[in-house]
């Protein structure tokens, strides 16, 4: 007979996972949305089968080095999981923690859970929360449980003792790999929530630990097929619309690096799935430049025609472009409006991080992440659009006066690309701060390659500016995250 702990909740104790006993509720069942059931009171006698042991066995206490090594934690994230050294990381539930933990920066931990009527959206993150709700009762081994295994141990990965985990990642993503190619996709409706969540969890792995060059490519768009078979009604309410407006970044992401149309830009998808839900600022920055991946991909079409031949085509992009232009300034005046303080602000270099002060410029600060997300998505968008404009202005002589760009809010063309691409560098710090976890680096990789692209472009205007991007990315390999020089690629982006 054994005693049951008297501070374990029947919640940690079915899901095997550590349990640090706060009450009313512990930390473990906040964090997963569950009711706490509290804690036993009374002794319960729990019979086991009598053990035999050999006499040559010698006990767990007798054995040298017996007790694990404690895994290294921050002090933030000490409540969630109070005891590194029990866990053997064999459970779906023990490896979603710790992705949620690594994954979620400190300051959203509180911010996500204030007003569910919105739709917040931390690129890549916000959906995680709802995986907890979909994993529950899952079998062992199947598809969703092994892609967040999958999660776990790549994270696990990113740390020192990545030869430590590295096996049991393979083995899961496999196994996961596996199921979904046998799997019949929408062949069932129960399961479709969990084969949606399951490749973006696949996708996140994949941005941990590329297993190609174009894996994570690969699975965001199976997700945006999936989404597009579904139709928009299937997300208005419930889990099925926190995943489509945390994945949605990425898909749209993906779609502008390849410069393909995506059904997002499709008026019912900007529409439907908000019907329930506020779109938060960051969703409705989204359904501003939605149809920036059709605009690239009509302008590089443009590009390989003689010029005597499409000057309309050109102007009709052109002031597509611009039209967008004109819908990011007004979401920026709307964002400002209805904020009570600044987007953002300068840092003293007195009080920046002294890596950040060898930069020459002072790093910008933010009220919390969904906002810094935001600006500097909402840049990375208006390079875009003011480097096509005068590419396309340049190759087929447009005067200024016929593309509407003289009464757009924007500054003048040639210095909008640069600064924009400076305030993407100057915001880079508080991404790569270590409270922001995982989430910093993923989430800043793309607006970060925007802005390197187009600095480089204008490299003899922008030696200074160059020299703060290689310090930059410095600052991401530090994270264990790899980005490219221009030189070394093709650039496709601007």
């Amino acid at each position: 007979m054994k005693f049951r702990s008297l501070s374990v909740c029947q919640n940690c104790r079915d899901r095997k996972i550590g349990c640090d006993g706060k009450r009313p509720s512990c930390t473990q069942c906040l964090h997963f949305r569950q009711v706490c059931p509290g804690y036993q009171k009374g002794a319960i006698f729990v019979h086991q089968a009598p053990r035999y042991t050999s006499r040559n066995t010698c006990s767990p206490r007798c054995l040298p080095g017996n007790s694990l090594p404690p895994r290294e934690i921050s002090n933030s994230t000490r409540n969630l999981v109070l005891n590194f050294a029990k866990f053997r990381w064999s459970t779906a539930e023990e490896l979603l923690t710790v992705a949620i933990d690594h994954f979620t920066p400190v300051p959203e931990l509180a911010l996500s859970t204030l007003d569910l009527n919105i739709s917040h959206s931390l690129v890549c993150a916000s959906w995680l929360e709802t995986l907890p709700r979909l994993i529950n009762g899952e079998r062992y081994g199947s598809l969703l449980s092994e892609t967040v295994r999958t999660l776990g141990f790549s994270i696990l990965c990113k740390g020192p003792a990545k030869q430590e985990w590295n096996y049991q990642r393979l083995q899961s993503y496999c196994s996961a790999i596996y199921q979904l190619r046998s799997r019949p996709f929408l062949s069932d409706d129960n399961s479709r929530e969990q084969t949606v969540a399951a490749i973006m969890s696949l996708t996140l792995a994949e941005l941990m630990i590329p297993t190609s060059e174009r894996g994570w490519i690969v699975h965001v768009r199976a997700v945006g097929e999936l989404m597009r078979n579904l139709g928009p009604e299937l997300f208005i309410i419930s889990t099925a619309h926190r995943l489509f407006v945390g994945f949605r970044p990425l898909i749209l992401i993906e779609a502008i690096l390849s410069r393909k149309p995506t059904f997002l830009e499709l008026h019912e998808w900007q529409n439907v799935p908000f019907q329930q839900h506020f779109p938060s600022p960051m969703q409705r920055l989204l359904s501003c430049a939605a149809v920036l991946p059709s605009l690239l991909q009509k302008a590089d079409f443009i590009k390989r025609i003689p010029s005597q031949d499409c000057f309309a085509a050109t102007r009709e992009v052109v002031l597509a472009l611009t039209e967008v232009l004109e819908a990011l300034q007004q979401w920026e005046q709307s964002y400002k409006s209805s904020s009570r303080g600044p987007l953002y602000w300068p840092k003293p270099i007195r009080d920046a991080d002294p890596c950040d002060a060898n930069t020459f410029r002072p790093p910008f600060w933010f009220p919390n992440a969904t906002t810094a997300t935001a600006l500097i998505h909402f840049w990375a968008f208006q390079v875009i659009c003011l480097t096509q404009i005068e590419q396309l202005e340049v190759l087929y002589k447009i005067p200024r006066g016929c593309t509407g760009l003289d009464n757009c809010p924007t500054i003048q063309i040639l210095e909008g690309p640069i600064d924009f691409s400076v305030k993407i560098c100057q915001s880079m710090g508080y991404f790569l701060e270590d409270q922001m976890k995982i989430y910093g680096p993923a989430a800043a990789i793309f607006p970060f390659q925007i802005a390197y692209e187009t600095l480089f472009l204008y490299l003899r205007q922008c030696t200074e500016q160059t020299k703060m991007c290689e310090h930059i990315i410095f600052r991401f390999s530090q994270k264990g995250f790899d980005v490219k020089p221009p030189a070394l690629k093709v650039r496709s982006t601007i």
